[in-house]
């Protein structure tokens, strides 16, 4: 299983890399500048509140005021990685009160895993092993877990990487809820914003509901189909 998850992570690293400059164009905006320029087109409609991947199996889908980022997410039979940002900023709307600029980016990577006890999240993401997956280069000493918590069948992290510094939109700190769902491993991650000062407590909250809404939405029963 420590393969899984080491595998998992990895799509994580290199799709949210590849992902990251198409999401901070728009998602994160407020809506000001989504129809000047580049990417008027894409984002002068709606953007979709989710997405469903693994052939339905599992469906992603962000708490209130996040939106699915379509061009940034990547999605494919096996595996998916989907990053939410702000309704607004993707849709070209003025931020409300409703539809307000949020202060975190969402992605949830989907992956083949089977079943696994959450106590198995816990026991590997704290070891080496487990903060090199959790390392965006990979190198586990830039990576500190502050804080781990389980809620029901949900594994919650709160951790610091340092390798992330020459992203200059994006904080050091990620909250992380890693779950499985209908016969897929799926990690939930908030990410920070550089100038928005999050806290411990909101960004485990953040992540608890991202993790919960994607349970709801892909039907609340967890079971060993969809392989």
């Amino acid at each position: 299983m420590n393969d899984t998850f080491i595998w998992i992570f990895k799509v994580w690293r290199s799709l949210f890399a590849a992902s990251l400059a198409l999401a901070l164009t728009g998602c994160l905006g407020d809506g000001s500048q989504a129809n000047r320029g580049f990417g008027a087109a894409i984002f002068s409609r709606a953007a979709p509140t989710q997405v469903s991947v693994r052939e339905g199996a599992v469906t992603v889908a962000g708490p209130a005021g996040y939106c699915v980022d379509t061009r940034s997410s990547r999605l494919n039979d096996s595996t998916a990685f989907v990053l939410l940002g702000s309704c607004a900023g993707l849709s070209g709307r003025a931020a409300t009160p409703e539809n307000r600029t949020l202060d975190a980016l969402l992605t949830a990577t989907v992956a083949p895993g089977g079943t696994a006890p959450v106590e198995a999240f816990e026991r590997f993401f704290t070891t080496d092993a487990g903060r090199a997956a959790l390392a965006q280069d990979g190198d586990p000493a830039k990576v500190d877990v502050f804080e781990t918590e389980i809620q029901g069948d949900v594994f919650l992290m709160h951790l610091q990487d340092s390798g992330l510094s020459d992203l200059p939109d994006l904080a050091a700190d990620r909250w992380r809820a890693v779950f499985t769902m209908n016969g897929a491993v799926v990690s939930a991650t908030v990410i920070g914003l550089r100038g928005h000062n999050m806290g411990s407590e909101r960004g485990m909250s953040l992540a608890m509901r991202f993790a919960q809404r994607i349970q709801q939405a892909s039907g609340g029963v967890q079971t060993a189909a969809a392989q």
